[in-house]
């Protein structure tokens, strides 16, 4: 019904005229015993917490930095002491961070194991909106001789 309103907004007071899909996220978790320090650099961290916590894992501690942060030694530090006031068998974050920490993964893996949960977006109709991107891109594109 959310989504019914949503795409009612965007046509009626937004102008939109063109095809609106669902989008439908899925997160990867892997299996873990025991308590875990869960980190995360993205907007709307809650609902990555809350996907780890539906997935069964034991969070003892969620620590939310904002969207494309930079990871720093403080930062480090900061986690490992979580993990370490919490006795956590692991650290959960995602691809993106695990990317984003560069060479403080190592430090953190030092601790305890860093583990990733994978998140994925599906696009309903994919068939029917991938030829509508890619007409769109090629009626944009200039004439090839």
């Amino acid at each position: 019904q959310e989504a019914e309103s949503l795409e009612q907004s965007l046509r009626e007071r937004g102008g939109w005229q063109g095809p609106i899909w669902r989008l439908q996220r899925t997160m990867d978790v892997p299996a873990m015993e025991g308590p875990v320090v869960a980190f995360c650099g993205i907007a709307r961290p809650e609902q990555f917490f809350a996907g780890l916590r539906s997935a069964g894992l034991q969070i003892a501690d969620c620590i939310a930095f904002p969207d494309h942060h930079r990871y720093t030694r403080h930062d480090i530090d900061r986690l490992r002491e979580a993990a370490c006031n919490a006795r956590a068998a692991a650290f959960v974050t995602t691809e993106k961070d695990c990317v984003r920490l560069g060479e403080f993964g190592a430090a953190l893996s030092e601790c305890c194991t860093l583990k990733i949960a994978g998140l994925q977006i599906k696009i309903g109709e994919e068939d029917a909106a991938l030829a509508w991107l890619l007409g769109r891109l090629s009626s944009r594109l200039p004439e090839q001789r």
